[in-house]
């Protein structure tokens, strides 16, 4: 994706080479859409050696996979997160690209992988119909404002066969009086036992 595609916003990547006194870029790349802005809000390196960026998007063609996650099409007003696999360094060049989310707004903060190359993800989501798996810590968003996510991925372009763990995560107040919710801004994962940590 050429990067500031058609005047929007695109998410890029850049690895550098910080073991040699003169910067180096090894690798440089853009990914989004051209009908609407697309963010970047953390990166991964999986256990492929694929970089994994997640963030919100508003580009209706943003560009995902065969078998990717069913998802509601972004748009200028609601965003859809994103998750996307990034080969740095051989082919295919996006080995997995979904949307997750629901049908009034989402955005992913956070991204972890395991050692098994499963995706966790932590976010925001408006939306009432965001896809809540079985064993979902909380099932409803309660809170008008919006409310924290968090879910698990395997990457094996199987559809919603992938979404192996979704889940509301809040409560019904507001931050301060602000009209804002809650949210999952950082998510990290143990290697033994695979469980998510989130903050």
């Amino acid at each position: 994706t050429p990067c500031g595609d058609a005047g929007f916003s695109t998410a890029f990547v850049v690895e550098i080479d910080t073991t040699v006194a003169t910067p180096t870029s090894l690798y440089s790349n853009c990914y989004g859409g051209a009908t609407g802005d697309t963010l970047a809000y953390a990166i991964t390196i999986a256990p492929d050696k694929t970089a994994v960026i997640v963030g919100p998007t508003f580009a209706a063609d943003f560009g995902v996979t065969t078998g990717s996650i069913p998802s509601p099409t972004p748009s200028t007003q609601y965003s859809v997160g994103y998750i996307t696999k990034l080969n740095v360094s051989g082919t295919p060049a996006v080995p997995y690209s979904t949307l997750l989310g629901g049908s009034t707004g989402e955005t992913i903060y956070g991204v972890a992988t395991d050692s098994t190359g499963d995706i966790y993800v932590g976010g925001f989501s408006q939306s009432a119909d965001y896809p809540i798996t079985l064993g979902a810590l909380v099932v409803n968003n309660s809170n008008t404002n919006g409310t924290g996510t968090v879910a698990k991925i395997n990457p094996l372009s199987g559809g919603a066969s992938d979404l192996l763990y979704a889940s509301y995560f809040g409560g019904a107040g507001q931050n301060n009086g602000l009209q804002y919710g809650d949210a999952v801004n950082g998510i990290a994962v143990s290697s033994s036992t695979h469980n998510a940590y989130i903050t």
